[in-house]
């Protein structure tokens, strides 16, 4: 309470009282009453398992019967917090929970808003090593990536249909577009070194336009058209540059 001691202080003191405007304690007031709401509003934390009721998904407390509205927790046998609640008017319009494995590290945490997954979910394997985060929004994934011994391995935007591949050293390998869970667009891999090895473009899942692919020293292996998933002409190199003949 001190804050609010500190309010009267500063709000009456700079000015006598009886020279203080109407609109002036208006204003003091305002700021009064908001500083006792965030005050007397806030609570803390309690466990649902041990102090509500649940009926039908909706929680009650034990001493009132009424519904709550506010933060709650449980805990695992060990201690551990295994979710966390925004209940309003009984009902979870937020939840956060995690679960472990047997050695204690934590598994996965996941995210939900009324109901629904809903914002970053996390994966890990036994030895703590990240596996992969995943984003939602209204129950729907939007962003998702893998991780191999601590490296991202591959990074997927359903909003955009984009996906981008790493090997273990970080390298990017591949990278292209989709629609509706089809082919669609740009599609590029890479070879370890960094040199580009195919290049090629897809409409509705097939292969539609110009394709080119590289040796591993950037030299033009193949350059060719496809229409409808079909080769059309073709055109190949040797690895020295030379055109190849057969």
């Amino acid at each position: 309470m001190d804050h609010i001691r500190y309010f009267f202080q500063v709000g009456l003191n700079e000015t006598p009282l009886g020279q203080i405007k109407e609109n002036e304690m208006k204003r003091y007031t305002i700021g009064l009453i908001t500083l006792l709401l965030i005050v007397g509003c806030s609570k803390e934390p309690i466990n649902y398992e041990t102090t509500l009721v649940n009926r039908e998904g909706v929680f009650y407390t034990n001493d009132t019967n009424k519904p709550y509205s506010g933060p709650v927790f449980s805990l695992n046998d060990d201690g551990k917090k295994k979710d966390e609640l925004i209940l309003k008017d009984g009902k979870m319009i937020r939840e956060t929970n995690w679960s472990y494995y047997s050695n204690g590290q934590k598994n996965r945490e996941e995210t939900f808003k009324d109901g629904k997954k809903d914002g970053l979910w996390t994966y890990w394997h036994k030895n703590g090593q990240k596996n992969r985060e995943e984003t939602f929004k209204d129950g729907k994934g939007i962003f998702r990536i893998l991780y191999l011994n601590g490296h991202k391995l591959s990074e997927l935007n359903f909003k955009e249909g984009k996906q981008t591949d790493w090997n273990e050293s970080g390298q990017k390998i591949a990278e292209f577009y989709f629609k509706d869970g089809k082919a669609d667009g740009l599609s590029t891999y890479w070879h370890e070194n960094g040199q580009k090895f195919h290049e090629s473009t897809f409409k509705n899942g097939k292969q539609d336009g110009l394709l080119t692919m590289w040796y591993d020293n950037g030299q033009k292996w193949e350059e060719g058209t496809w229409k409808g998933g079909k080769p059309i002409s073709s055109k190949y190199w040797n690895e020295d540059g030379s055109v190849k003949n057969d």
